[in-house]
């Protein structure tokens, strides 16, 4: 039997009570018990060090403000490239979505979500997989598409297998589809995801599916 994964979490919110009733809903999710909450702070500035020396492999950025807290998401990018943010915000919409997602977030979810919500986003981020709505999504990917991105012209040479996986990425099929579709494991598509990231040199599935459709006429 292989050895379980422990999930490492940080939080980060101005209110204490929200923050420490969220630290204890993420510790009663059934993903809980493999889970360790290694930075838990009020101010992002506190924050530094502890993302610096922990990297958490997901942050949760209570958004009160949002530019500053979009600054926060590039700031993490910079110090801790493997950490991915998902944002706390009281309301959600299609441009606030697409904001944080040119941003650098990995998703936004509401005050209001529940306990399941709640664990599919993070379950979904740590997967590798965006938390936002297919419009957010196909708006972001279009404004990006028209700023070009730098350094993905010329990638690595793809295999017939990774160009293939990386078309689905690009089409908005999350690691479960692509596995059933590939008849794979979901490991093998996380494996070959990671080698496309490093060959196309992007970091998020939104670079992918703009370096698709810049070569392309799909």
């Amino acid at each position: 039997m292989g050895v379980t994964q422990v999930v490492t979490a940080g939080i980060i919110s101005p209110r204490r009570l929200f923050r420490k009733a969220l630290c204890s809903l993420m510790l009663a999710l059934p993903m809980g018990d493999n889970m360790t909450i290694c930075l838990d702070s009020d101010t992002f500035s506190e924050a530094l060090d502890s993302i610096m020396t922990s990297k958490p492999q997901v942050l949760l950025i209570d958004c009160e403000n949002m530019p500053v807290s979009f600054s926060y998401v590039r700031r993490v990018r910079e110090i801790s490239p493997s950490t991915r943010c998902l944002l706390f915000a009281e309301k959600a919409g299609d441009e606030v979505e697409a904001q944080a997602a040119h941003n650098g977030a990995w998703g936004l979810i509401t005050e209001r979500a529940d306990q399941d919500t709640l664990q599919k986003a993070i379950q979904a981020v740590l997967k590798g997989e965006m938390w936002f709505s297919p419009m957010t999504m196909a708006r972001t990917v279009q404004s990006l598409v028209q700023h070009k991105l730098p350094d993905a012209s010329t990638p690595d040479k793809l295999t017939a297998r990774e160009a293939e996986i990386t078309a689905l990425l690009a089409k908005g099929f999350q690691n479960k589809e692509i596995a059933q579709r590939l008849l794979i494991s979901e490991n093998t598509v996380r494996r070959y995801t990671e080698t496309i990231y490093r060959k196309l040199r992007v970091n998020s599935r939104v670079e992918v599916a703009v370096w698709y459709y810049q070569r392309s006429d799909h």
